[in-house]
């Protein structure tokens, strides 16, 4: 009668009328007339009627249950209401569901707000040592991805220490995991013991998908040693439990990986196939994190068939994804991939300012190599600029983060510093470093890399005269492209072939 409230013209949830207030200001000032203990009710009651009256799409409503939950315990906390032990469990439980539901989204903010509210409740009730532990797990685990520093990663230690004395969970599964990528760079050994205990860890537990998760990672270690003959085997058996037990939430990563893996060894066409499945997965989970990983694959595809308008779209998808997404390292790797993409097709300017932000987002994480490797894919489109003192800058600095055991980026650091080398008209050095280069690579299963630092060194060669050098090595990587899914590759190694022609008289 007021005219302080309007019914609206659809209907609310559960088929009942549904009404708004005609101002915000209204709806404020009526809030905050209630008294805090029935503020405290109304919160409960509302968030479980909506848990009750949602049904099936309850999932759809999870944050809003969990908003509810968390101001009822609010309010009952001030007051010291008796049922506070009750609401603060309700409370913990609905926020810890909304952040994993969050996570598994790959809303990796929207997480990491859910945990950290979830660990308020936990200060403020008691719960039991496992729970609190798994929430500051959690919380650790989401700043790592958000927020990288050496304090979380320092911190995620620590957290492993104390979580191997309570039983097994998923959140200690992907601690480990985080610690062996730090370390796999340093010390394989150490990184393969992690993993191992990350498997053991995630068949104690018995859920499938941690299962395949921790397989799926476990391959990052032999990858990055240049061992992908023992990283494929462990993303086969990972692939080979997930299709077993039914287990999807990380089927799109491992595809997705196999994917890489497999051109990588030079099987181009069964490498595009699996980055084709992977991507139809990653759309269908819903998922922003698993869609930018996956779509950073379809562009290499579409790169080595030529298609470069294609890579630069998307390229650019894979970066929102990764926005969309949160993850911070993501982000620096969808960056790195744009540049490349635009890199392939001329657009030099645009491709520095890309790995330039690439490198900014890869900054502060403990873990170098990545940035390192986009210094590497920055010191190309440098020289081709003719910036040649940030060239050397850049290859420096790629030289000095790389670690020793990571064989991919230690190679194409060396292959980097020649190009500067060669373009600041020192051939002695830049032919050292190309062989140096080769010569890192060649005992890996990195066959598409050292076919890409083979034809770049050939190109050096031919610029130097010396064609008969050139020849042979253009001849194998020729042949190394030959397949239905590589003619653009195939056809910048004919297109430098035909320099080393004799010159008709």
């Amino acid at each position: 009668r007021r005219d302080l409230v309007s019914e609206l013209d659809e209907r609310g949830l559960g088929g009942g009328r549904a009404w708004t207030f005609k101002h915000i200001l209204i709806r404020d000032v009526a809030y905050d007339a209630i008294p805090k203990t029935e503020r405290a009710r109304a919160h409960d009651a509302f968030g479980r009627w909506l848990e009750e009256t949602a049904g099936q799409r309850v999932d759809e409503y999870a944050d809003i249950v969990a908003y509810h939950a968390e101001q009822a315990f609010r309010f009952a906390h001030e007051l010291g209401e008796p049922d506070l032990a009750a609401l603060g469990r309700r409370a913990y439980t609905q926020l810890m569901e909304a952040g994993t539901k969050a996570k598994r989204r790959g809303d990796l903010r929207a997480a990491l707000a859910f945990f950290r509210r979830a660990l308020v409740v936990v200060e403020a009730i008691d719960l039991p040592v496992a729970e609190r532990l798994e929430t500051r797990a959690l919380v650790a685990n989401a700043r790592m991805a958000i927020e990288p520093s050496q304090e979380v990663l320092d911190e995620i230690g620590s957290l492993v220490t104390e979580l191997r004395t309570v039983p097994p969970t998923t959140v200690l599964v992907e601690l480990l995991q985080v610690l062996s990528d730090d370390v796999c760079f340093k010390d394989l050994a150490a990184a393969t013991a992690l993993d191992r205990e990350a498997i053991a860890a995630a068949r104690a537990i018995g859920d499938p998908d941690t299962i395949v998760f921790a397989l799926l990672r476990s391959s990052w270690a032999w990858w990055v040693n240049g061992d992908i003959d023992a990283a494929r085997r462990a993303l086969q058996e990972a692939l080979q439990h997930s299709e077993s037990t039914g287990a999807e939430r990380h089927l799109s990563t491992v595809l997705g990986w196999l994917g890489v893996n497999t051109a990588f060894r030079g099987a181009f066409v069964e490498g595009v196939e699996y980055s084709v499945r992977a991507n139809e997965r990653a759309a269908a989970s819903g998922s922003s994190l698993q869609r930018a990983i996956t779509l950073r694959i379809v562009v290499y595809a579409a790169l080595w068939r030529g298609d470069l308008d294609a890579g630069v779209t998307v390229a650019q998808e894979a970066v929102d994804a990764a926005i969309d997404a949160g993850a911070r390292q993501q982000i620096g790797q969808s960056y790195q991939v744009l540049g490349d993409a635009l890199a392939a097709g001329g657009e030099l300017g645009r491709a520095r300012e890309a790995h330039e932000r690439a490198i900014a987002h890869l900054s502060g994480s403990p873990s170098q190599g990545h940035r390192a490797e986009t210094r590497t894919r920055l010191v190309k489109t440098l020289v081709s600029l003719g910036d040649l003192d940030e060239a050397r800058r850049q290859a420096d600095l790629a030289r000095t983060e790389v670690a020793a055991n990571d064989v991919y980026t230690v190679a194409t650091a060396a292959a980097a510093l020649a190009a500067v080398c060669a373009a600041e008209g020192k051939p002695e050095d830049a032919d050292r470093l190309f062989r140096e280069a080769l010569e890192r690579i060649a005992p890996t299963g990195y066959a598409t890399l050292h076919m890409e630092i083979r034809r770049d060194y050939a190109s050096f060669l031919i610029d130097r005269g010396r064609t008969a050098e050139a020849r042979p090595l253009l001849e194998e990587v020729r042949g190394f492209y030959d397949t239905p899914a590589t003619p653009f590759e195939r056809q910048r190694t004919e297109a430098l072939l035909q320099r080393c022609m004799p010159v008709p008289r």
